[in-house]
């Protein structure tokens, strides 16, 4: 049984004519009642944090402002690892984790706007977590790491080009790693350094739309010396709609180019018939789904 109550507030004032702040505090409470088959892995529980917040806005021109935000956060953790003290199946002893972890981040970036058909942000940003969550293949689960820290930047664009035409793109670079571990050792498995998306979207007023969308993720280390990595994935996907009435007929191509990239990789040991009880340390992945087709008819009311 778990519960958890949260409340928030903020202010904001106008400092002059261009300078714009707000302050805010957010309070969260959790409690938890776990009973489990093995009464040492049971037990009971509460936990608080407090999560302030801080934003200041400066407007340079009409169309340009540049702002400055922190905060703290937190994510919550099953709270069966508050409790637990055994391994289950071997009975070894477990360390338990904290229900709740807190999180801090800043950023600084400056957006544009003109004339409402076209806008842009460029940021810098930071984010800590006192401890990172990481998914593990073989167990298919995930599971609690040290602290770690994110550096990065991140540009995003909007251009209405015409009445019928927008175009969308957004561009991420981030440098993830564990803030407790040797610089030979520090590396997060499965983050991501970089990722690319634009899209383009069409609608005409005689009911008629279209859309193209592209996507690439950059490599990722897959241990945490970085001797492992993850390759590239790029995948496009189209549609085309067409609305007369109450019916919409659409149909999407996905992995229109029928890239053979893996969606997600994982490297972990394994075991095939014939090879050794210790397994064989490997990457394992999931490819992206072959080109595929579907068609949808929708009847609105």
């Amino acid at each position: 049984d778990e519960r958890s109550l949260g409340a928030f507030v903020e202010a904001e004032w106008a400092l002059t004519e261009q300078l714009r702040a707000a302050l805010g505090i957010r309070a969260d409470y959790y409690d938890w009642d776990v009973d489990a088959r093995r009464a040492d892995n049971g037990g009971s529980g509460d936990d608080q944090l407090l999560s302030p917040k801080f934003r200041l806005a400066y407007r340079v021109t009409d169309g340009l402002e540049t702002y400055l935000n922190y905060g703290r956060g937190m994510h919550s953790n099953d709270v069966r690892g508050t409790t637990i003290r055994s391994d289950p199946m071997t009975g070894d002893p477990v360390d338990p984790v904290e229900a709740l972890v807190a999180s801090e981040g800043a950023e600084v970036g400056v957006r544009f706007e003109s004339a409402q058909r076209f806008n842009a942000t460029l940021v810098a940003f930071w984010l800590t977590l006192d401890s990172e969550l990481v998914f593990v293949g073989d167990a298919g689960g995930t599971e609690a790491n040290d602290g770690s820290q994110r550096r990065g930047i991140e540009a995003t664009a909007f251009w209405q080009a015409n009445d019928w035409l927008a175009v969308n793109a957004t561009y991420t670079h981030t440098d993830a790693e564990f803030r407790n571990a040797p610089a030979s050792a520090n590396h997060i498995p499965g983050a991501i350094e970089s990722n690319f998306t634009v899209g383009l979207n069409a609608a005409w007023r005689n009911g008629l739309s279209a859309s193209v969308r592209l996507r690439h993720l950059g490599e990722a280390p897959l241990t945490e010396d970085n001797s492992v990595r993850a390759e590239t994935s790029t995948s496009l996907n189209l549609g085309a709609a067409y609305r007369r009435g109450r019916t919409e007929r659409r149909l999407d191509v996905f992995n229109a180019l029928d890239s053979d990239d893996n969606d997600i990789s994982y490297y972990y040991a394994s075991r095939l018939s014939g090879e050794a009880g210790a397994g064989v340390e490997d990457i394992h992945f999931h490819p992206l789904e072959p080109r595929s087709v579907r068609a949808t008819v929708t009847w609105l009311w």
